[in-house]
């Protein structure tokens, strides 16, 4: 591990698993230390996250895919909205098993993707989609350009956040479109269920999750690396079921239970009034409540 030193421009507010969680005033984010070294994370993604921590996502994808694709919809609206070229070129960076990649090439976008595990890379190439089988790295597409890239759940796992936002810039076409997406933590009903309800703070994963965002830090961290924010979006807030006693942290069961009905409000919104539902994401956004956070940025000058 890198072990590094905490400076005064930082506080440790928990622990977890042998790491130090810091709220760290200088990055603007909070993080884990010490940060595990480069090599072994690659491991972790290349051979264990799909067949370990993450065994049963993707069967789990491809029974939830009629609420996976009201998602997918709504980023590609976004995508159409801001990209007016006739040929589209998308990167999906942490892929999984491609099917939002799926998805857009089949309403005529050119989909490529990258993804460190084997597991999930192939099952994304048996429904013959362009996936390349390894990390990212700055110099993997230098002669490449796309007018969007996508990163969902990819930049809590990452050790150098700011180093790969400087790399996605210089592959994003001019005015292009970055959308990440990752989860919402220490958020106000997070704060909440762990002062007032006793909770621990279950979301705090390390090694898998190294950083930890809320809209206002994810915000300016890309607005630090030559992009704008367009929107702001966020997910249903689960907490919502912890708050009515349906205790899905102590009790795994009900996981899979409380996702059902999650699905089913995102569902029969989207089909009664999709831009409704959008307006009440976005509204949750800036209060920072939501179970996850989805930012689209434009590129700009650096």
């Amino acid at each position: 591990m890198n072990q590094g030193h905490i400076m005064n421009n930082t506080e440790i507010i928990s622990t977890k698993n042998g790491y130090n969680i810091i709220d760290d005033k200088e990055k603007g984010y909070i993080h884990v230390s010490p940060i595990p070294e480069q090599e072994d994370l690659e491991k972790i993604y290349a051979e264990e996250y799909y067949t370990e921590e993450k065994e049963d996502y993707i069967d789990n994808t491809m029974k939830d895919l009629d609420w996976w694709e009201t998602i997918y919809n709504d980023k590609y609206e976004i995508f159409n909205k801001y990209i007016t070229a006739k040929d589209k070129k998308m990167l999906d960076i942490g892929c999984g098993s491609g099917y939002f990649m799926k998805y857009g090439n089949e309403i005529g976008w050119d989909c490529y993707g990258i993804e460190p595990s084997k597991k999930a890379s192939d099952h994304a190439k048996s429904n013959s989609l362009n996936v390349l089988n390894q990390s990212f790295k700055n110099d993997l597409f230098e002669n490449e350009q796309f007018d969007v890239v996508h990163m969902n759940q990819v930049l809590e796992h990452i050790a150098e956040p700011e180093k790969m936002l400087s790399g996605i810039h210089n592959i994003i076409k001019e005015d292009g479109l970055l959308c990440i997406s990752v989860p919402n933590d220490f958020s106000p009903f997070q704060d909440l269920l762990t002062k007032d309800l006793d909770y621990n703070k279950w979301w705090l994963a390390p090694p898998y999750h190294l950083n930890y965002f809320t809209v206002k830090t994810l915000k300016t961290l890309i607005e630090n690396h030559g992009f704008e924010v367009v929107l702001e979006e966020a997910t249903f807030p689960m907490e919502l079921f912890l708050l009515m006693d349906e205790n899905y942290i102590d009790k795994p069961e009900l996981g899979r239970e409380v996702h059902q009905k999650r699905k089913l409000f995102d569902i029969r919104l989207s089909k009664y009034d999709n831009d409704l539902k959008r307006k009440l994401y976005q509204s949750l956004a800036k209060l920072n409540i939501g179970r996850h956070i989805i930012l689209y940025a434009k590129k700009v000058s650096k």
